[in-house]
């Protein structure tokens, strides 16, 4: 194959950096993926980037179902196996007791304090490498993490997501 430039060199190496700081960096990623004054080529590696992680053990997923709901058996005859596996949550298809298909997200265990510690982090970096990116044209990094930190809260807000669908399903069915 082609010998890779080192603008996409430099490119992989970046997405690489980001998807090795976990969900936090993934976030950073896609948010540079989507920005102007990023160069074309870092854009298009950025957009590939995904927060596919392994679904953790069924029996975690049951314990944490019954937190939320009860007994299990009283709310779902079956939880499939997972139909899309991030860093936040893990998605599943399942059958309710009364027959109703629907999908199941649940939140993965301490992703919050993981992500709070990923943002402190984060904040530390941006602090650090500041005159840098200023000297590169980036002028309010905590803009960029002000950003990243609002799409997460959205991704952490179950209730939010919820409403939305239900909002969605309400102006599809009025067409």
């Amino acid at each position: 194959h082609a010998l890779e430039t080192p603008e996409v060199q430099e490119a992989k190496t970046m997405r690489a950096f980001l998807e090795a700081l976990g969900l936090v960096g993934v976030k950073v990623g896609q948010v540079l993926a989507r920005s102007p004054i990023v160069p074309e080529t870092m854009r298009r590696e950025l957009a590939n980037l995904h927060d596919q992680v392994r679904p953790f053990p069924k029996g975690v997923v049951f314990d944490l179902i019954e937190k939320v709901y009860g007994r299990f058996e009283d709310k779902f005859q079956v939880v499939e196996e997972p139909i899309g596996s991030a860093s936040i949550k893990v998605v599943y298809k399942a059958t309710l007791r009364d027959g109703r298909r629907v999908v199941l997200k649940v939140k993965r265990p301490e992703a919050e304090k993981r992500i709070g510690e990923d943002l402190t982090f984060l904040r530390q970096v941006l602090d650090t490498v500041r005159p840098q990116l200023e000297a590169s044209g980036v002028t309010n990094p905590r803009r960029l993490l002000a950003q990243i930190e609002l799409i997460i809260q959205e991704e952490l807000d179950f209730e939010n997501e919820q409403a939305n669908a239900q909002r969605l399903r309400d102006n599809l069915a009025r067409r």
